[in-house]
């Protein structure tokens, strides 16, 4: 099946997960909406 951990995708499986968390808290500094 699809395991990104199997074949050495940690690091992106671990930003997938950071950038989720960024997105839910509204980003603060990081924040996409900020021009």
């Amino acid at each position: 099946g699809w395991n990104p951990l199997a074949n050495g995708g940690e690091l992106a499986v671990l930003f997938c997960f950071i950038f989720l968390y960024i997105a839910a808290r509204g980003g603060g500094r990081w924040s996409a909406d900020r021009r």
